[in-house]
Formats: C-alpha cells, sequence, structure tokens
C-alpha cells in the first residue's frame, strides 16, 4: 500500500503524461495535417489514450524506465489504470464538448482563424 510521504505517485505519472504529451502533440500535429479538414476525430483520441497509457505503464511499472518514488513492484496497477482514466476522461468530454461549444470556428480547418 501507498504511504502519505508516497502519495505523490499520481502526479509523478501525470508529469510523465503532460511531457510526453507534448512531443506526441507535435507528432500528431504534423499528420493531422494530411487529412482534408485538418481535424482529429474522436476515434483517434481513444487510441492514442490507448497507446499513451500503455507507454506510460510500461515506462512505470514494467520496464522501469521513468523513475518515481516507490519501487515499480509496489505500484498499484489498478490505481495507475484509474487515475489515468478518470484523467483522461475529463480531458476528453471536455474537448469534445465544452471546447467546441465555446469555440465553433475550433472544428473548422483545424481551428485556424485565417
Amino acid at each position: 500500500m501507498i504511504g502519505p510521504e508516497q502519495s505523490n505517485i499520481y502526479f509523478w505519472i501525470l508529469f510523465y503524461v503532460a511531457i510526453f504529451g507534448l512531443g506526441w502533440d507535435i507528432l500528431y500535429d504534423q499528420i493531422q495535417k494530411y487529412r482534408w479538414d485538418r481535424d482529429w476525430p474522436a476515434f483517434f483520441q481513444l487510441l492514442t489514450g490507448i497507446w499513451e497509457f500503455i507507454f506510460i505503464v510500461c515506462g512505470v511499472k514494467f520496464l522501469g524506465f521513468l523513475p518515481t518514488p516507490i519501487p515499480k513492484e509496489e505500484l498499484p496497477l489498478f490505481w495507475v489504470f484509474f487515475h489515468y482514466s478518470i484523467v483522461w476522461l475529463a480531458v476528453f468530454i471536455t474537448s469534445q464538448s465544452i471546447m467546441r461549444i465555446l469555440f465553433v470556428r475550433w472544428r473548422f480547418r483545424g481551428g485556424q482563424w485565417l
């Protein structure tokens, strides 16, 4: 079980998701430029979320190339999955509903203003 001094492990994982996400955003942006509407369908977002989760879990839990404050053997995989799923679902729902309502032009030509 994770003690109070090690409860920031989920913030470490969230930090890794953010850092690698910046790099993946560059790659995804380049891929989107080949699509006619320069948009990323929701199904592709689901696939990228699964891929990113697999990468982070392999890096933290199985291969251990991403350092964490606790040993990788003590990291509960269920809670990592639960935390990642809740955060990812919140971002996905926001990007597919609230952002599209507030920024209508975002849905056309990849959100370009001109």
